[in-house]
């Protein structure tokens, strides 16, 4: 079975060097690609190249809006190395550069070292909402099912209290085809709740600049824990972080993005 991530991140190697690439629209707010979609494609390039199969760490700088439709992806790998290699993906659309992803991989299945967890995913009611056969008015709302708690999930559908002073979501998160998380698709996960300022009646296109992502482990089972939170607002620039977990405690992934709020 192929699922709707897959298909739509999958790359094609050019004569002339490099990957085309088509852009899909499911995965779309307001006409314009989420960017940890757009991170997937570039990963997926960049796996056809690298001497290591898993990203360690990804970081993604936006340029410029994306569209659906054709893309090209230019691959450079900027170290070997016997553990840890790096690697650069560049995105284009229409002639101009629309991502810029810097990636170090490894292996994860091969990592031994001091372990130590300061942190353990949030505790959640046993009530949680969920967001299947909700109207829809973005694409990408379609391709997750959210479970959320009852005050959280009426703000993700629009309905905020104003005396919230929190900027977070917490909940369970799942591929609505049931597709297990890949490596490739944990930067579209951590990016795909609400973002946490929306608790605040902030409610509006909140464009990502950067966003980086540590991975953490291997995602398993379908469905996943994902707690965001926005600590500081300043001059319409936020920071938020994300964490994702197995449901049975072990963290896959870690991520901070720079964000704009326009509203």
């Amino acid at each position: 079975m192929t699922f709707a991530f897959e298909e739509d991140t999958a790359v094609h190697p050019q004569p002339d060097g490099g990957y085309s690439a088509e852009v899909s629209d499911r995965w779309s707010i307001g006409g314009r690609p989420n960017g940890g979609y757009l991170m997937g494609i570039a990963l997926t390039a960049i796996f056809e190249e690298s001497p290591h199969p898993h990203p360690l760490s990804a970081a993604g700088h936006f340029l410029s809006p994306s569209d659906p439709g054709p893309a090209t992806i230019q691959v450079t790998i900027l170290k070997k190395g016997r553990s840890v290699s790096t690697a650069e993906a560049v995105l284009s659309q229409g002639g101009r550069q629309r991502l810029v992803l810097l990636a170090s991989l490894g292996n994860l299945d091969e990592q031994r070292g001091p372990t130590r967890s300061m942190s353990a995913p949030p505790a959640l009611p046993d009530d949680l909402v969920s967001s299947a056969g909700r109207p829809a008015p973005h694409p990408i709302i379609e391709r997750f099912e959210l479970l959320l708690p009852v005050a959280q999930s009426q703000v993700a559908a629009g309905v905020f209290d104003p005396n919230q002073s929190r900027a977070e979501f917490s909940g369970k998160i799942r591929f609505i085809d049931d597709m297990a998380p890949t490596i490739a698709s944990l930067p579209l996960m951590v990016d795909a709740f609400p973002p946490a300022v929306f608790n605040l009646g902030l409610i509006g296109w909140t464009p990502t600049i950067e966003l980086t992502v540590h991975m953490r482990g291997r995602a398993r089972g379908i469905w996943q824990i994902l707690h965001v939170s926005t600590r500081q607002l300043i001059d319409g620039l936020l920071e938020e972080d994300a964490e994702l977990w197995n449901e049975d405690g072990t963290l896959v992934a870690q991520s901070r993005q720079l964000a704009r709020v326009l509203v």
